[in-house]
């Protein structure tokens, strides 16, 4: 319960601190764009694919240790608008998972689907840990900006 919290409350500070980013305030996050992140990327980047139209991916934090390795995207489009968050998972196992942390104040299906996503792929408390630990620090970027 303590990383649901954690999670819905990230996703609150994301859209309240960000000041460049207007849309996730009225529009959250959409269905399309959860599933851009969690499967489409991936898919794109497989088959060397343009990005999505009208979207940009702008690199935000980045973090290794002990074998684990997150990377934390912004989904942005027309090149104004943060739409999500990505971050990307790769385990000791070498295996990368693709979450998508929902922005908006009407996302609670999307946020329930990343919660249930992070629950399955990490799999242990010391992946868990590290991920949170990532996490505040992406925080911490959008409460310093």
């Amino acid at each position: 319960m303590k990383v649901v919290n954690f999670l819905f409350l990230l996703g609150v500070v994301f859209v309240t601190q960000n000041s460049n980013a207007q849309s996730c305030k009225e529009l959250p996050t959409s269905l399309e764009e959860y599933n851009y992140i969690v499967k489409g990327y991936k898919i794109q980047l497989e088959n060397g694919l343009d990005m999505k139209k009208g979207y940009t991916l702008k690199d935000i934090f980045e973090e290794s240790a002990n074998g684990r390795k997150v990377i934390f995207k912004e989904l942005v489009k027309e090149e104004k608008d943060l739409r999500a968050i990505m971050a990307i998972f790769t385990g000791l196992n070498g295996v990368t998972s693709y979450f998508c942390i929902p922005l908006g104040a009407d996302t609670s299906n999307l946020l329930q689907s990343y919660t249930l996503s992070i629950q399955n792929a990490l799999d242990n408390t010391i992946a868990m840990n590290f991920y949170q630990t990532s996490l505040t620090k992406v925080l911490n970027y959008y409460i310093l900006k």
